[in-house]
């Protein structure tokens, strides 16, 4: 499960910059490796960004300037990236990687907009996330969207098999039911149209969509913002799942039931997309696959009912 859990894959990237840094501006083999668990999804903001006080952490312990730290981190990011591409997205493998190495040589190209330091955007280069200095040296790490797209890829192909079912399982009410029969009717209707191709059509084994291509991805996280906001409740309730011991999957479930709601409202698949913009709608009905399995996922841990696909 730890390679879709976005936190932990950020964490590793916190670590090395972390180790870079005390190697350059300490000068100690022993370094010193606070808890960088503690990244927190930011639910208020609008973007998918995440925030860390491991500089915080590391001034108290060396007693320095958090605000310095956090830029050396942001110049340090930028160097691992620009002169390593520690970055990628391995296709034989299916998954996110981060590979570090020797941690030679910084770049110092910064930029400064609006109050905020943050690294100059090169699309030569794979920035997975931006790191910004957000209030007295706490740092954000936005998601970009070539992270998303990478993302939504790998999730594409996952079997969400890792959760372990509740003893006393209880009824669904309606709610939960309808929004699982509505977009296996949505996803049904598409593959019948020829929008995508369903390797099953029973939605309660080992389904998913033939032949994604991951750029249809670009097209919807570009061009349909508002999906952000079911990806973002997909994140979340991974992180959840990871981080929190009692795992309150009932709560999870109604979080992704409120967001498919949602999300079925802003669905455009058919019609002028369908007919002018077929990429779009292939990428919208990827996401609402993606949802709608690890949807049923939880819901199969919690409730008694096998859920009908249609009503």
């Amino acid at each position: 499960m730890n390679n879709i859990v976005v936190s932990i894959f950020l964490q590793q990237i916190l670590e090395q910059v972390s180790l870079a840094w005390q190697e350059k501006k300490i000068h100690k083999s022993n370094n010193y490796l606070p808890d960088v668990c503690s990244l927190k999804l930011n639910k208020n903001n609008q973007k998918i960004t995440f925030n860390s006080a491991i500089c915080l952490k590391l001034a108290q312990y060396y007693s320095l300037n958090p605000l310095d730290i956090a830029e050396d981190f942001i110049i340090i990011y930028e160097g691992l990236v620009l002169n390593h591409d520690l970055i990628f997205f391995s296709a034989s493998e299916n998954k996110l990687q981060f590979a570090p190495s020797d941690l030679k040589g910084y770049s110092e190209n910064l930029i400064i907009n609006n109050n905020v330091l943050s690294i100059c955007d090169d699309p030569l280069h794979k920035f997975y996330f931006t790191l910004n200095i957000s209030g007295n040296g706490w740092l954000e790490l936005t998601l970009t969207d070539e992270y998303l797209r990478d993302y939504l890829f790998l999730l594409s192909n996952y079997n969400f098999t890792h959760l372990v079912s509740k003893q006393n399982k209880i009824s669904a009410d309606f709610e939960y039911i309808y929004i699982h029969s509505r977009f296996c009717s949505i996803l049904r209707s598409a593959h019948d149209q020829g929008i995508i191709n369903l390797n099953d059509f029973d939605f309660h084994h080992n389904w998913g969509i033939q032949g994604i291509d991951r750029n249809i991805f670009n097209y919807l996280i570009t061009e349909k913002k508002d999906c952000l906001g079911i990806i973002k409740t997909i994140i979340y309730c991974l992180e959840n799942g990871c981080h929190n011991q009692k795992k309150q999957y009932l709560t999870m479930i109604k979080v992704m039931c409120q967001a498919l709601y949602k999300w079925e409202k802003r669905c455009s698949i058919w019609g002028a997309i369908k007919d002018d913009n077929l990429p779009l709608a292939q990428g919208e009905l990827a996401l609402s696959a993606i949802a709608l399995k690890y949807y049923q996922s939880l819901c199969k841990l919690v409730f008694t009912e096998d859920f009908p696909i249609e009503l």
